[in-house]
């Protein structure tokens, strides 16, 4: 297993970079002068090498259907017309070219393995050369016929001259950061670690609270940021660019800094003061530190999301070019924000026409910037494109560095103290194909999910650095300490698995364990765990997909292949690990260890009513899942119907029809007249009528309409899920769990009584009827989870939906607007009990309102009508 590595690799621990003070030192030394944030080795990292797998990928998923049917030409129609922009997973009988196949690397634009990932290495050239726009103008772009004036330069975004600093300066400082960073990816195997005594000299609490300070700071840095590329871009005549709502926010937030040089040195003060009991101390040192570990996270994360020099060279360029702005304006916050607001203010006044609302990213890709077409533009028109190029660029980034930083601070949403929270990410299978979903609860007990595969290829990476780091503190922590030392009492602990490619098992060991006893490795895993969000997961690759639409045609990004892995990773402090869990409603922790997560757990459930495996009284029972899964492989959907090979069932008719005929006929002409009095071709007969009688009832018998064609071609068409149960054998819930699971993927319309879960539901009465009541396993087994909120009326149910091709959903707490969610409105009011079940209604609702998500419903003898 990769979280078992026994490695000794060289360590890089994240250090300031020079600031502005130092800048002056630097233009004599050259290259030599700059301070490296990476230790030397200390021997050959060994993260690689992995101890056999505690869950392996079941027989099942690796089976394709071995069913020859009319249905296999279908499924690969299907799957050849499947959407572009999102991967799929491969139909049944489409053969797979191996990672590294010749052919696989011929074809231009196919994944790169990712073994590649150790042969990164960025020009710091080209990356100045990215985002420098000294180094092109206007001209660049426009027709050779065109004449470019002395105002065709392209604006500088992240601009330092208002803030008084030099070109040279803010060169010089722009190439530290790139050095940095470039640093940081060229050696992707060392763990990264935070590293700052300021935090060693507080307390548990006392850290929290200034991490949650210096957050603050770094998030009205990134406001300003902002706030001055619009400036820029409106002084372009390109306020249409501009987002009336984006702006309102960051003048929000910033009006609610201290105003004067003063006021912001009494504040830094009483942060020290209270964080690390030095009233005289200075956050700036530790800050730098925090912004250098978060960036090294994202830019190494950034690297191996996507290949390609023009990805590299564009996000490492606008990424070391934030950096350097918000270092130098933290060493003034408070002035700075005035400047900005008083910038963005004047620009205000004499602009019309701001954007109503977001950055349009369809309007965007849809231009394809860096085409050849470009080169007929206007000068104007060149700059105005540059423009929307750079605002992309930096829209991103900033909204990444937002999650991160958000994720760092204290909201105080949960209701729960400063150093109480329990926050856990899971990779689980849903469905039956090995599909997986990203299931993730954040320090405040709020719910996101996503199970796009581009999502969860970007997770992967960040899962690894994640592990990374975990096990570099589990084998430094696992040297006892030396003599005189005192052992200090851990404040938190992680538990995690982590495995990938083959080293999956099937059977769960113990999970790895850690305990943190400092802030410095706390923060150390906080920052790779909160990359983990399917939030910014998604929000990353689709930055990935603007920046390749954005480039010219010869720009290279290509996405890294596909591997398996499975991921859990848990963060709690002792404060909250000690609360008590409330009765139907778990932590997402408490849900994994229960098994509400597990596909197997779900499948041979110990609860005999509930149990998915439950299979009909015509003798399925010992039906393996394994062949369930092949069988339901080759259904082929309609809008209103599921076609079901049964050649069998039609052979062994037709045969007990034959038979009778056939023997009809030998009756009549063996007795011929042996018998006196009676005509053996009269039996003949009723043998023909009984064969007749036997047909219309076996065709009878398993739906309620069978046309003789379908009939006579062993075919089927089931119209209802209990017509489906019984010609297949299999049982209701798990046909329901296929069907949910795979409605993106079908045109299916559904009706019936139970049909409140599935998305296209039927306007005309027609369509394939939902006739059985779904059970809690059933909605966990299709990727959708029931968690119990608190309302003005008492606790209801709302539904996270993870199932396939889920970009991103989230259940946060306050759920005031008017969003539709799948909920069941009121579930402490009496139900109705059938059978020892309880039945609840589900229904979609854009009027439900709640105040707090509670946790995970486990009830699982509920069932949703």
């Amino acid at each position: 297993m990769a979280a078992a590595a026994n490695s000794t690799g060289a360590l890089v621990t994240v250090l300031p970079s020079p600031t502005l003070l130092d800048v002056s030192t630097f233009t004599s030394r050259g290259e030599s002068s700059r301070r490296s944030s990476v230790e030397p080795d200390t021997g050959t990292p060994n993260i690689s090498r992995i101890i056999k797998a505690s869950h392996r990928i079941p027989p099942i998923l690796e089976r394709r259907p071995t069913v020859r049917s009319a249905a296999t030409s279908r499924l690969k129609r299907l799957a050849c017309c499947a959407g572009r922009t999102r991967r799929r997973e491969p139909a049944p009988g489409v053969q797979l070219l191996e990672v590294g196949d010749p052919r696989q690397q011929a074809e231009e634009g196919s994944p790169v393995h990712r073994g590649e990932i150790k042969n990164i290495k960025p020009n710091r050239e080209d990356i100045l050369k990215a985002v420098c726009s000294d180094s092109r103008s206007a001209s660049d772009l426009t027709s050779p016929g065109t004449t470019t004036t002395d105002n065709g330069r392209f604006p500088v975004y992240d601009d330092l001259s208002t803030y008084l600093v030099t070109e040279d300066q803010a060169t010089t400082l722009l190439k530290l950061e790139i050095d940095r960073l470039v640093e940081v990816v060229e050696n992707p195997r060392r763990p990264l670690r935070f590293s700052d005594a300021h935090f060693l000299n507080g307390g548990f609490q006392a850290g929290h609270q200034k991490l949650s300070t210096l957050s603050h700071s770094l998030l009205n840095t990134i406001y300003i940021c902002s706030l001055d590329n619009d400036a820029i871009t409106m002084k372009c005549n390109n306020s249409r660019l501009v987002s009336k709502h984006k702006i309102s926010e960051c003048l929000r937030s910033l009006s609610q800094q201290p105003t004067a040089t003063t006021d912001w040195a009494e504040a830094q003060n009483e942060a020290t003061s209270s964080a690390s009991g030095d009233p005289g101390g200075s956050d700036l040192g530790t800050i730098y530190s925090l912004i250098d570990y978060v960036t090294a996270i994202l830019a190494r994360l950034m690297t191996q999301s996507a290949y390609g020099d023009y990805w590299h060279n564009n996000t490492l360029g606008v990424l070391a070019k934030w950096v350097a702005k918000a270092k130098v304006l933290l060493r003034d916050l408070p002035t700075c924000s005035s400047i900005a607001l008083e910038n963005v203010g004047s620009m205000l006044d004499g602009t019309e026409g701001l954007g109503d609302g977001y950055f349009n990213e369809d309007e965007y890709e849809g231009k394809v910037l860096w085409n050849e077409k470009l080169r007929k533009l206007s000068e104007d028109a060149a700059i105005r494109e540059y423009c929307r190029h750079q605002r992309a660029l930096r829209r991103v980034i900033e909204t990444v560095l937002s999650y991160i930083f958000v994720s760092l601070r204290y909201l105080d949403s949960s209701g729960l103290p400063l150093t109480s929270y329990d926050v856990c990410a899971i990779v689980y299978e849903t469905g039956f194909e090995g599909f997986k979903a990203l299931l993730f609860q954040d320090r405040d007990h709020q719910f996101s999910a996503t199970s796009d595969l581009n999502n969860l290829n970007i997770a992967h990476s960040a899962f690894d650095i994640l592990n990374q780091s975990l096990c570099d503190l589990r084998r430094h922590r696992g040297a006892p300490p030396g003599r005189g030392k005192t052992v200090q009492v851990p404040c938190a602990t992680v538990e995690w698995r982590y495995s990938e490619g083959e080293e999956q098992g099937h059977q769960e060991s113990a999970p790895f364990k850690v305990e943190l006893s400092n802030m410095e490795d706390i923060i150390t895993v906080m920052v790779p765990l909160a990359a983990t969000t399917p939030a910014f997961l998604a929000s990353l690759n689709n930055f990935k997909d603007t920046i390749y639409l954005s480039g010219d045609i010869g720009d290279e990004i290509r996405p890294y292949a596909e591997s398996k892995f499975d991921a859990s990773f848990r963060m709690f402090t002792s404060d909250f690990d000690n609360s008590n869990s409330r009765g139907d409603a778990l932590r997402l922790s408490q849900a994994v260890s229960g098994g509400l997560f597990s596909r197997d757990t779900l499948i041979y459930g110990e609860r005999g009513d509930n149990n998915l495996q439950r299979t009909s009284a015509e003798g399925r029972s010992g039906e393996s899942l394994q062949k369930i899964t092949e069988d339901m492989g080759v259904w082929i959907y309609e809008e209103s119907s599921v076609i079901v090979n049964c050649p069998d069932y039609v052979l062994a008719v037709l045969i007990a029809a034959t038979c009778l005929v056939s023997g009809g006929l030998a009756i009549g002409f063996t007795v011929q007249t042996r018998l006196k009095g009676v005509d053996p071709f009269n039996i003949t007969t009723y043998a023909w009528i009984l064969a007749a009688f036997v047909v219309l009832v076996c065709k009878s018998m398993r739906v309620d309409e069978w046309s003789w064609r379908d009939f006579l071609l062993g075919r089927v068409r089931c119209r209802c899920v209990t017509e489906l149960e019984v010609v297949t054998g299999i049982g209701s819930q798990l046909i329901m769990a296929k069907l949910l699971h795979d409605e993106s993927r079908t045109n299916m319309i559904t009706r019936g009584p139970y049909n409140a879960v599935f998305k296209r539901k039927s306007q005309d009465g027609s369509g394939f009827s939902i006739d059985r009541p779904l059970s809690t396993q059933t909605m966990l087994l299709s990727g959708l989870t029931l968690l119990k909120v608190m309302t003005p009326t008492g606790h209801a149910l709302v539904c996270l939906d993870g199932r396939r091709g889920t970009d991103i959903k989230v259940v946060e707490h306050r759920k005031l607007d008017d969003k539709e969610h799948l909920v069941c409105e009121d579930i402490t009011r009496p139900q109705l009990q059938t059978l020892g079940q309880t039945s609840l209604p589900l229904r979609e609702s854009k009027t439900l309102k709640w105040r707090k998500v509670q946790g995970v419903y486990n009830n699982l003898d509920a069932v949703f009508v």
